[in-house]
């Protein structure tokens, strides 16, 4: 059932009532499916079992890593405690520092080590490893893999530079418990090119965009802006199923879930400082414009799906929002 607003909630609390929410859909299921299989073979595997990579691979905006935070709340404890209150430890490859140094910090500090910077990258990935066992892990989940890998790769699209290789090398061979990889589709070319990966690798899922011209994509499309219409935090639903709107969300989001979210988010905030009973065509187009000003084609869309006449759209479209802009996940 879906999380409603208490009418009394602040405008605060409102806006920032999808926070943390999770919409179930046909490949966030298969990509919770494909980890918990991982995670269950690395339970009974043989202590010297390698082949425990997984592949999750998606687009910036595609939902990698609301899945992958899902995955962990939900079947092997939250993520936001401390590190041994689940069996699985979420970590973001770092953009500045990708090395086996920079990743193996962050793996320590996930862990909980108050020394989590001292050291040489061997020394970390032993301290690592001992966490590991004391504290009953299960899995490492590595988000934004392609920070590591990209930064350090040249050439053809089937290249990786040493450093990437050793770094997924060092970290998979010091813990012995199945990592997923989460990476874009430009760092999985170079990924599956590699034996050494090929080799430890077990399973892969992409998160591919909703299809329009897919009729099952299509229909689960809108099921989805459906479960996220009633999600809002308005006396009634908003209506982001219907037709002419849930084309014009497919357009401007190309069929990416996690941009969805950030769209309808940014739309949000709109229609709760207007003083609006929902989310229509006229906050969606501010919500687009402020986004994406300078695709004014995705900004019709959604003109035409409301029918808004050429001076309200112009009109809404140059309403400042000051709502600031992240990268969709």
């Amino acid at each position: 059932m879906p999380r409603r607003t208490a009418p009394e909630a602040t405008a605060e609390d409102r806006k920032a009532s999808l926070s943390g929410m999770f919409f179930m859909h046909r490949r966030a299921r298969t990509a919770l499916r494909r980890m918990a299989d991982l995670y269950a073979f690395g339970l009974r595997a043989d202590p010297e079992e390698d082949k425990l990579l997984m592949l999750l691979v998606g687009e910036s905006g595609s939902g990698k890593s609301r899945v992958v935070r899902k995955f962990a709340e939900e079947v092997v404890g939250a993520i936001r405690g401390p590190a041994g209150d689940g069996k699985a430890v979420r970590v973001t490859c770092p953009s500045r520092n990708a090395s086996t140094k920079g990743i193996a910090m962050n793996i320590l500090q996930a862990l909980g080590d108050p020394h989590w910077e001292r050291g040489s990258e061997s020394r970390m990935l032993l301290r690592a490893k001992a966490f590991v066992a004391e504290l009953g892990v299960g899995m490492l989940i590595l988000d934004e893999v392609h920070h590591l890998v990209l930064a350090n790769s040249s050439g053809s699209v089937g290249t990786m530079s040493r450093n990437a290789k050793d770094a997924l090398k060092m970290i998979s061979e010091s813990l012995r418990i199945p990592i997923v990889l989460v990476v874009n589709g430009e760092a999985e070319g170079r990924l599956i090119a590699q034996p050494e990966i090929k080799r430890r690798q077990r399973a892969q899922f992409s998160m591919e965009p909703f299809s329009w011209s897919d009729p099952d994509d299509r229909a689960e499309h809108r099921l989805f802006l459906r479960e996220l219409g009633r999600s809002l935090p308005f006396s009634a639903p908003s209506a982001l199923h219907a037709l002419p709107l849930a084309r014009a969300i497919h357009a401007h989001c190309e069929g990416l879930i996690g941009q969805t979210v950030q769209l309808v988010e940014h739309a949000l905030d709109i229609a709760v400082d207007a003083g609006e009973l929902g989310i229509d065509a006229s906050a969606l187009l501010a919500a687009a414009a402020a986004l994406y000003g300078g695709r004014t084609d995705l900004v019709q869309s959604f003109a035409a799906a409301g029918q808004l006449d050429s001076a309200k759209t112009a009109r809404v479209a140059s309403r400042p929002t000051g709502v600031p802009v992240a990268e969709p996940r």
